[in-house]
């Protein structure tokens, strides 16, 4: 996405510094656009055991990357009115 091509330098950096920091446990949160960029970083990152993916009403990450990561997805909902991403997030969200 355009998102992630413009944010290139800040994923590098991001990955960078969770790769060079094996102490410290991190949380890769995006909404909307921004989560197709805090999927990109957990796709890059080497070892997914010092990171979780948290998706906010955003760029569902795809289902390989829910399988290797530890992620949760959340979208709104009142009644049967969903967020603006919620229909694509409730059906590709592994649970």
């Amino acid at each position: 996405s355009s998102a992630v091509a413009g944010a290139a330098a800040n994923i590098k950096k991001a990955v960078a510094d969770i790769d060079n920091h094996p102490d410290k446990f991190f949380i890769i949160a995006g909404h909307s656009s921004g989560a197709a960029i805090s999927n990109r970083i957990a796709e890059l990152a080497k070892d997914p055991s010092h990171f979780r993916l948290v998706t906010l009403d955003g760029f569902t990450p795809n289902k390989a990357l829910q399988k290797r990561v530890d992620s949760t997805c959340w979208y709104g909902q009142n009644g049967n009115s969903l967020s603006a991403n919620g229909g694509a997030m409730k059906s590709n969200c592994i649970k």
